[in-house]
């Protein structure tokens, strides 16, 4: 008989689910840090992680309405508000994949809330992740493979 690992995961898969849950100037020191005593484990890390700034390379247009269903409105329109800066092309992936008309409201709510605070974009951008992860993990939806 073999006894049950302790973890189901990689230890690849378990740092970068600890990466993707901490903000992004600590995950990137953290991955430097990495880089700095094992390249190739930081690389495969890096390939695990799974941010805001992933979503046009990794999601299907068409899974974007179910993924924005599974995010608060309010929460969505600060994470295109403060990606309109930080991650243009994540929101214009994010907006071109919607229907035009509530793109366009949530453009309009976006432009007038203005930047929000740094700690309030970052926790928002990071629900619309969330989601993108539970629907991966309920099988949902599929990620497009990570590119070396």
């Amino acid at each position: 008989a073999v006894a049950d690992p302790a973890f189901r995961a990689s230890p690849v898969d378990r740092v970068g689910a600890i990466l993707n849950a901490v903000s992004g100037a600590l995950r990137d020191t953290l991955l430097g840090g990495l880089e700095a005593r094992d390249a190739r484990f930081a690389g495969d890390v890096r390939r695990a992680i799974f941010t805001f700034h992933h979503i046009p390379k990794r999601v299907e247009p068409a899974d974007v309405p179910r993924i924005l269903r599974r995010v608060d409105p309010d929460a969505v329109t600060r994470a295109i508000a403060a990606g309109l800066e930080e991650a243009p092309v994540t929101v214009e992936f994010l907006l071109e994949n919607m229907s035009k008309r509530l793109a366009e409201q949530i453009r309009d709510d976006a432009e007038t809330m203005g930047k929000p605070r740094p700690e309030d974009g970052e926790a928002a951008m990071a629900e619309v992740v969330t989601a993108i992860r539970a629907l991966k993990e309920e099988g949902e939806i599929r990620l497009i493979a990570a590119e070396d």
